[in-house]
């Protein structure tokens, strides 16, 4: 591991991520490291709801994400049932019963064909030294001469590997998310050790057959070999003159934009690497060296691909780094996971298939119906941002007449349900993580309705309807929404210009990005409420704001001229802000006496059927009947209280029901209406659910 995870402190002892749960018998730092690789959810072992390549359940997801031993014990079982493996396991371990057997056998296996089949001694290096003397090319001894020389790389890239397997913090621009609780960073070496001394420190990398095994460094930051090389020469120029248009897609989206982020190597204390003077030929010598290391065998691995592996599942033969796309261009094609009710308290009842119509034979009563939709945070964790929900979108995604279901997923993946009609669903895993706002729209107005996700500490994720594929499902491409940058915590789409393409407003959510942020926050520069303009599926950025708290985003016609305008709601600290379309540009306004002070949801209604919508915000006041049942919550609503609110303060601690006087202006009436407490509510919705003709509330 780059973080040096795992380490040999004594013969059979190890440093390691399962600590004293990891068994007695491994040989090696190599077989500890394959112990390893089939307990991540990411790497192998898969997410809750997953099927098997065979069609199985993945019982392995199932199986708490710290109770390694469980993994390794129900894996070892597994191979097991496969009579070719026991034959195989019998031939490499004749001395011992297949009864007592452990993963870590299978580990030391593992390790023993790694090291048999790649390493590689014929390199142009290796004949050179052993005494061909033609072996090299006058450049790449100039670059030998260089390497272990002048340029110093030797200093680091010594021995056989040509590795220290010591840390160092060399300056690499960061990538992706981050790691672990200090995301967006990667502190490296730092999260094992805790010492500042090894913040962003990664393991010297060894250059065995180094031309063939990129993109470089740790994170895969630079496409081509000599970026690396330029790095060691000047990094600071390096990291401000990166071009992150280079990277796939994917990483562009993952990307954060924020300056801070990237540069923090930089400017750690573990960072002194001196810069170098060297000419382009010199770095032309030494990529030529670089070169020479690596071994023509390499260069061609098929003779590793098997023609048949022991459970008879079939063998692929894609080795190379294109076939890490095949998870988001090619259609989901896995084993639909039929969901049916049969417990008699929770029967199906029998619905249209019109949007949200009632069942002829609807009796007037709900019935609980439940979905497999499984999240990995463990537990409830108060006031954490990370577990205050994720969104859900109901539409028809596959044109059937049957509304499906999106669930996003704050740890985890997203779900599609499919609705098979009579409420029996085909659960789908959508590869698409750590996603919080989901929206169903109909993005470039092909007549498809696409999916879109706002992210933690993100921008927006879109995946492209594809049209019903084989399967009898829609298929879903992840492709990027040109111009789309910004983070986003809320979203609304609607066409705001009337040039009948759909435009996007977005707004971050401050206190969360300050938490996880920390000090980078200040120089993100991504942060606010934004307005993009759509034109030719390409989006123009418009930030309306620099601030912002919003929980949610609202396109609603505020002063009834047949045009939308931006609501949005923040959380506490921060008033709720309002654009309208004046003049040919948006103007800030303030069309409301009254606000609620932690808006968490808007919605609007006709309530008296006069053809007027009114507004109705979300709050946390208590019931005045259940102050008992609250208590808990109001000392930590307290904690949470903004400065004493200044005289002709529009935020109230309330539910607020925003309804229009004949002049235009607004007046709440929720206290009259008896809609102003709800609890610690987080949203509240319009329907007609007796289907009386009259919208209800449901919160």
């Amino acid at each position: 591991f780059w973080d040096g995870r795992i380490q040999q402190t004594a013969p059979n002892e190890f440093l390691n991520p399962a600590d004293e749960y990891l068994p007695a018998g491994l040989e090696n730092a190599i077989a500890v490291q394959a112990m390893f690789p089939v307990t991540s959810r990411d790497e192998m072992r898969g997410q809750h709801g997953d099927y098997a390549v065979e069609g199985t359940h993945n019982v392995l997801a199932n199986i708490g994400d710290h109770d390694m031993p469980l993994m390794w014990d129900t894996l070892m079982q597994q191979l097991l049932a496969v009579p070719a493996y026991q034959q195989l396991f019998l031939a490499a371990y004749p001395d011992i019963p297949l009864s007592e057997l452990g993963f870590e056998d299978a580990a030391n296996a593992i390790a023993a064909y790694e090291m048999e089949t790649f390493t590689f001694l014929d390199s142009p290096w290796d004949r050179y030294l052993q005494g061909d003397k033609t072996a090299l090319s006058t450049e790449a001894l100039d670059g030998a001469a260089l390497f272990y020389g002048e340029a110093g790389c030797a200093q680091c890239h010594s021995g056989p590997l040509l590795t220290d397997m010591q840390f160092h913090n060399i300056g690499v621009p960061q990538i992706g998310p981050g790691k672990g609780n200090e995301a967006p960073f990667d502190y490296g070496r730092s999260r094992e050790t805790d010492n500042e001394s090894d913040l962003f420190a990664f393991r010297t990398p060894p250059l065995r057959n180094v031309s063939i095994t990129g993109p470089w460094m740790h994170n895969g930051v630079y496409l081509t070999l000599e970026d690396a090389v330029r790095h060691h020469l000047n990094p600071v120029q390096m990291v401000g003159n990166y071009d992150f248009g280079q990277l796939s897609t994917l990483m562009q989206e993952e990307y954060l934009g924020v300056t801070a982020v990237r540069t923090a190597a930089l400017s750690a204390p573990s960072f002194a690497m001196p810069q170098m003077n060297l000419s382009d030929a010199d770095v032309a010598a030494i990529l030529a060296f670089l070169e020479s290391l690596t071994s023509p065998t390499a260069r061609d691995l098929s003779f590793t691909i098997p023609d048949a592996v022991p459970s008879g599942l079939p063998v692929g033969g894609a080795i190379y780094a294109e076939a890490a796309q095949i998870a988001v261009t090619e259609e989901h094609t896995a084993a639909p996971q039929t969901i049916i009710p049969t417990s008699e308290d929770f029967l199906p009842v029998s619905v249209g298939g019109a949007p949200f119509s009632a069942a002829p034979t609807c009796n007037g009563e709900f019935v609980t119906h439940w979905l497999d939709h499984v999240t990995d945070v463990q537990g409830e964790v108060v006031r954490m941002f990370e577990t205050n929900g994720a969104g859900v979108a109901i539409n028809d995604l596959d044109q059937d007449g049957w509304l499906d279901i999106v669930f996003a997923n704050l740890n985890g993946p997203a779900s599609i349900f499919w609705n098979r009609g009579d409420l029996a669903f085909e659960k789908e895993i959508l590869p698409d993580l750590n996603t919080r706002a989901v929206n169903i729209v109909d993005v470039t107005g092909d007549g498809r309705l696409d999916i879109v996700f706002t992210h933690i500490v993100s921008s927006l994720t879109y995946w492209e309807n594809g049209g019903v594929g084989g399967n009898g499902r829609s298929t879903f491409t992840r492709l990027p929404l040109p111009g789309v940058r910004a983070l986003a915590h809320s979203m609304a789409w609607g066409d705001l210009n009337g040039d009948s393409s759909l435009d996007l407003v977005t707004g971050s959510y401050d206190a969360e990005l300050n938490l996880t942020l920390g000090n980078a926050f200040l120089f993100s520069n991504g942060e606010g409420v934004y307005q993009y303009t759509q034109n030719s599926g390409a989006f123009t950025a418009t930030r309306l704001a620099d601030d912002s708290q919003a929980l949610v985003i609202a396109l609603f016609d505020v002063n009834q001229d047949g045009q939308r305008d931006i609501l949005v709601g923040n959380d506490f600290n921060l008033p709720d802000m309002a654009w309208l379309w004046q003049n040919g540009t948006w103007q800030a306004a303030s069309p409301f006496a009254t606000t609620s002070q932690h808006t968490m949801n808007f919605d609007w209604g006709d309530i008296n059927n006069d053809g007027i919508f009114e507004l109705f915000a979300t709050d946390m006041a208590p019931y005045e009947t259940d102050e008992i049942g609250m208590a808990p919550w109001m000392i930590m609503m307290e904690t949470m209280a903004p400065e004493p609110m200044a005289a002709g303060d529009p935020q109230i601690t309330s539910n607020v029901l925003l309804m229009q006087n004949e002049d235009g202006t607004y007046q709440n009436r929720a206290v009259m209406s008896g809609v102003h407490a709800s609890g610690w509510a987080w949203s509240g919705k319009f329907g007609d659910l007796n289907q009386d003709g009259l919208l209800d509330l449901y919160v």
